[in-house]
């Protein structure tokens, strides 16, 4: 078992192949969506901590 975090470069793919092989994925989760409000309030701080067990 492994744990890929967002900051790794194989996250984006496996998210990605997770998210296109469900059917209840909210799109909310996607990276793009995170990387939208990031630029509408740049003066916020968060840590992204997302993960995927493979």
């Amino acid at each position: 078992m492994k744990v890929i975090r967002a900051n790794s470069l194989e996250f984006a793919e496996l998210w990605q192949r997770l998210f296109l092989d469900s059917e209840f994925q909210h799109p909310l989760y996607q990276p793009w969506n995170i990387e939208f409000y990031k630029a509408l309030a740049p003066e916020s701080q968060f840590k992204d901590c997302s993960f995927v067990v493979g």
